[in-house]
């Protein structure tokens, strides 16, 4: 089968935003099938001998000024509805055009978000009459975390969204508590709605690369992603002075990794920053820690539809996790895995004195690479 799949951003580099398409062109390839994928310019370069052939096509206003981004993505932000991506969908369609003049694929696979350009899709499928799958990593209309910048904005989302069920061969959604939702505002199409969940790469462990870090027989805390703006570098700055007026800074360190800047020079003796690591060594840093901490974003709400993608790489590590956010899909996860800790967002104030409490041998159970199977 030939199947084009479209995604804003895909590529190493790309972190959460690309690594579901990327991984989903990888394994399809992998099955036999030829992957045309179609991504945009940005940070999207991918090496894999399993793809039909990688078609870049450039977002349009790449060559804006610095010092007039932000005012010019706030008007991309008003103007385009019901997200800036929506300026993607012409150029794309002019380029599906070509390659469809070229080989007609057997299906289109749209992977979002951002969910505007799931336009792509319908309009294809209207067009040229290519069964369409809709692939959403995120929840759209209900997703808690996703602000429309006014009514206007949100009204026209609701309407895509409709859209994108009516004429989508399937619904690919990452969660049950998500299904639920679209099974629940679309019950005349519930026979659409499909759920595939995140994962992590077998692969990058396989290969699983070390990491140049001083062994100073201290355990190690480890994170790894995005910090959400400053709201965990905030946190992580907290902790390690609490964990120098305990004491505790003698036996635990912090180490992180992912797109975010260095701690502060007096702090670096307790908290390692490694900037962005390669999927292969994010998997050695997983597997040589003793504590994973995941946070969920800011904004979520009970009950929560999203688990964030790096959950599935720390189970997969079998470290004991500690979790802090609202309940859903993610602790519901965690829950199946003897040896995590699921607590509320409000807990994070209490981490420190956690770790004065856990006894780190008895506290958690052995590897837990049952998951490799789950």
């Amino acid at each position: 089968m030939r199947i084009a799949l479209v995604c804003l951003i895909v590529g190493e580099g790309s972190m959460a935003k690309g690594y579901r398409a990327l991984r989903l062109a990888k394994y399809l390839g992998r099955a036999g099938h030829r992957v045309d994928l179609l991504c945009s310019g940005e940070n999207s370069t991918v090496r894999d001998e399993h793809f039909g052939r990688q078609i870049e096509e450039p977002l349009q206003n790449q060559s804006i000024k610095k010092n007039c981004f932000s005012m010019r993505r706030l008007i991309n932000r008003v103007i385009y509805w019901p997200d800036p991506a929506r300026q993607w969908v012409q150029p794309v369609m002019i380029r599906l055009k070509e390659i469809f003049r070229d080989c007609k694929p057997d299906v289109i696979i749209i992977s979002s978000p951002p969910h505007s350009i799931q336009l792509i899709g319908m309009l294809t499928a209207q067009k040229y009459g290519i069964p369409y799958v809709a692939d959403l990593r995120d929840d759209w209309i209900t997703n808690h975390r996703l602000r429309f910048h006014t009514p206007l904005h949100r009204y026209v989302a609701s309407y895509y969204e409709q859209q994108m069920v009516r004429k989508a061969t399937g619904v690919v959604l990452n969660t049950e508590i998500v299904k639920k939702r679209f099974r629940k505002r679309y019950p005349v199409h519930n026979d659409k709605f499909f759920t595939v969940t995140n994962g992590y790469d077998e692969d990058d462990f396989e290969a699983s690369a070390n990491i140049d870090i001083n062994n100073d027989g201290r355990k190690t805390i480890a994170y790894t992603g995005g910090m959400y703006g400053n709201f965990l570098y905030n946190v992580f700055s907290r902790v390690v002075e609490e964990l120098r007026g305990s004491g505790l800074d003698k036996d635990w360190r912090i180490i992180t990794a992912g797109d975010s800047y260095a701690p502060k020079p007096e702090q670096r003796d307790v908290w390692t920053h490694l900037g962005m690591l390669t999927p292969q060594e994010t998997a050695g840093l997983l597997c040589r820690s003793d504590i994973l901490v995941a946070v969920m974003p800011p904004g979520e709400q009970s009950s929560s539809g999203t688990v964030p993608l790096k959950i599935y790489s720390y189970l997969r590590a079998g470290k004991p996790i500690m979790y802090f956010g609202e309940r859903g899909s993610t602790t519901e996860l965690l829950n199946c895995f003897p040896g995590n800790i699921t607590n509320d967002r409000t807990e994070l104030s209490n981490f420190t004195k956690w770790l004065e409490r856990v006894d780190i041998r008895s506290q958690f159970s052995p590897c837990k690479k049952s998951f490799a199977k789950y």
